[in-house]
């Protein structure tokens, strides 16, 4: 059987030298991926929490003060991060005069 080929877009195919484009990581990609991991591990310190309420303490599950606090815990990891994301993009789009 024949396999299907999938079309390479054109940004990814080599030039006509033969050679594909290196691309150099900056301080600015670093701190992108720091901010994505952290995010995550926030997001995921907030589900653990929540399954061990759940495992450990059903009698809090569904009220609505642990509900508003988890609520609000996911909110502000959520401002938090696009705050800091904003500092980092200002940062990599900003030109040395």
């Amino acid at each position: 059987m024949a396999k299907n080929k999938k079309e390479t877009p054109a940004a990814v195919k080599k030039p006509a030298g033969g050679k594909k484009k290196k691309y150099s990581l900056t301080v600015w990609d670093h701190h992108d991926t720091m901010i994505v991991n952290l995010r995550m591990w926030v997001e995921k310190a907030i589900e653990n929490l929540n399954a061990d309420i759940k495992k450990h303490t059903p009698g809090l599950v569904g009220k609505p003060k642990l509900e508003a606090a988890l609520s609000k815990a996911q909110e502000l990891n959520v401002q938090l991060w696009d705050q800091i994301r904003v500092a980092q993009e200002l940062a990599d789009a900003h030109k040395e005069a």
